[in-house]
């Protein structure tokens, strides 16, 4: 039986958003009787520019309230009488995309390896040819290997490239069965990594917390 899914801690989202609310705020880019999600879009209308740290605070805010919208829509839809009778497995098939989110995740992955897998043939191709001229054979030796590799090379190549394109369907019959997947699951595991890759932007932009009480 599969273990049943955390919930997200929506204590947590809320004072990730405030904390950044209140660096906007110890900064003059906000007041305090404005709302994060109002203030950030304030602020990405005066800094357009992503590389900025005041940019990059204010999408980190609306991508937590998005989030932490979804999750509070998604709680209280679970509350709706007409989804009491449900048990927890059938919950799960209206509200937890965990299984399409990783075949996304995993039909996206083949292609970066096939581009990997294209750029180590091409090496070893010249590798080999490279290798005849060092091991002392004659040039005709040698340009039979090139011709040879090459020939074998293309032909790799090219079932790379129908690969690709099958890969290209697969994820778009995929993308028109399931569309609109949420990035983050709604649950612990999908708040825990949405928090890393925020905390990870805010760090690579500059940020530094402000010390003081956040606004509420």
């Amino acid at each position: 039986m599969a273990t049943k899914p955390k919930e997200v801690p929506c204590e947590e989202v809320i004072d990730c958003i405030d904390e950044l609310h209140f660096w906007l705020v110890s900064r003059n880019l906000a007041k305090r009787n404005v709302g994060a999600l109002k203030a950030s879009f304030d602020v990405l209308y005066r800094y357009p520019d992503e590389s900025r740290v005041e940019n990059v605070v204010a999408r980190c805010i609306h991508e937590l309230d998005e989030f932490l919208v979804a999750e509070q829509r998604r709680a209280k839809a679970l509350q709706a009488p007409h989804l009491q009778h449900l048990n927890d497995e059938d919950k799960s098939l209206l509200f937890d995309a965990g299984p399409e989110v990783e075949t996304d995740k995993a039909i996206r992955a083949f292609e970066p390896k096939l581009a990997h897998l294209k750029r180590l043939l091409e090496q070893v191709a010249m590798r080999k040819v490279l290798r005849t001229k060092l091991k002392g054979f004659d040039d005709a030796v040698v340009s039979a290997t090139r011709t040879e590799t090459r020939v074998f090379a293309e032909c790799a190549f090219e079932q790379l490239e129908l690969a690709q394109r099958k890969l290209a369907i697969v994820l778009e019959a995929f993308q028109t069965m399931c569309p609109a997947l949420p990035e983050h699951e709604l649950t612990l595991s999908g708040w825990r990594k949405l928090e890393r890759s925020v905390r990870k932007r805010l760090r690579a932009a500059g940020y530094e917390a402000a010390i003081a009480e956040r606004a509420r």
